[in-house]
């Protein structure tokens, strides 16, 4: 197992964000070093597990993604810079036990004579492996950690409404975020259609993220999320949101924004409570309805510093998190290799 980070190399500043008046019951975030155990399954309504995989040569990235709730999935992209991706997946999954943290899928309604597509993400021998296969292909991805992240949450959002129920049922909202490797290195293989790439000493990245809440429900608005490898041995991540007491707002509201800020360079790692500053923001539209993309997030707190976190070239338009429902955009991260996403509810649900 890796070793935990000692105390002295986590600084954590946990106070909250001030200024603004919250619409919802805003407590500061607990902090702590991740550790592997936070990558077992937990009760949400929303999980997700994430690997993120970079190739400082050629600027591609690989993604994979494994959803259990609400609805069981994975995905296996192949983005290359400046070309189509490819993807490896599966819908229509079950969970299937294991005794190792991750999570483990298998299709249930496979074609008559076909293998039912598996996936999974398995932490073992001091490694992250993941494994995918479907008709399309397979792939076999492990990620040695250099650096844990920190365990951050949860974040209190609005009311959450548990389906089904009739009349309707509304828990508190809650979110929280874990990277057991904000620093790694990737090794393995992604085979699509018979095209078959090789990761050998790519920079990686892992996260799992759960929560009583939905990705379609305006208990939250304006979610941000990057990671940036400046270069080797370094890495800058952002993440947040603007909670909601259930109002959808299409407007961004900085002052409103509660998320933490990691710095990540040799031996030390510090994260704290951060203020955001979005700006460039780009009005687009799908099926009649207007959403703002910022196009630079620069973030800043005391013990981590300051860093602009920046898409590699135009925004793309409206596409999704990777995560299905809610709406936004997600790819390459300017400065380095890396990732760049911003997210809201598709519609107002309030």
């Amino acid at each position: 197992m890796p070793r935990v980070l000692a105390p002295l190399l986590l600084a954590l500043v946990v106070a909250p964000l001030a200024t603004a008046t919250r619409s919802v019951d805003e407590k500061p975030l607990r902090v702590r070093a991740a550790v592997p155990a936070d990558d077992s399954p937990k009760t949400a309504a929303t999980q997700w597990w994430q690997v993120l995989a970079f190739d400082p040569a050629t600027r591609t990235t690989v993604q994979a993604l494994f959803v259990s709730q609400p609805s069981a999935y994975f995905r296996v992209t192949v983005i290359p810079s400046g070309a189509a991706s490819t993807v490896l997946g599966g819908d229509g999954m079950a969970l299937v036990p294991q005794s190792r943290p991750g999570v483990a899928m298998v299709g249930t309604s496979p074609p008559p004579g076909r293998e039912p597509p598996r996936a999974g993400l398995a932490y073992s021998g001091g490694k992250y492996v993941v494994e995918a296969s479907s008709g399309a292909g397979s792939a076999h991805l492990e990620v040695v950690p250099t650096r844990a992240g920190p365990t951050v949450g949860p974040w209190k959002l609005g009311p959450h409404r548990t389906m089904p129920a009739n009349p309707p049922n509304f828990v508190p909202g809650t979110r929280t975020w874990s990277v057991p490797v904000a620093l790694g290195s990737a090794r393995g293989w992604v085979e699509i259609d018979g095209r078959r790439l090789t990761l050998h000493g790519w920079r990686a990245y892992h996260d799992h993220t759960w929560g009583q809440f939905s990705l379609a429900e305006s208990n939250w608005v304006h979610s941000d999320f990057a990671v940036i490898n400046p270069r080797a041995g370094e890495v800058w991540i952002v993440n947040g949101l603007e909670p909601s007491d259930g109002g959808y707002r299409t407007k961004p509201n900085d002052n409103l924004w509660q998320g933490v800020l990691v710095h990540a360079v040799g031996r030390r790692l510090w994260t704290c409570s951060a203020r955001v500053h979005r700006t460039g923001w780009i009005e687009a539209f799908s099926s009649g309805w207007s959403y703002f993309l910022p196009s630079r997030v620069d973030a800043r707190c005391a013990k981590a510093g300051s860093f602009s976190f920046r898409p590699q070239g135009k925004l793309h338009g409206l596409d999704g998190f990777g995560v299905g429902q809610e709406v936004g955009v997600n790819q390459a991260a300017h400065g380095g290799t890396g990732w760049f996403a911003h997210a809201m509810p598709p519609v107002p649900t309030s």
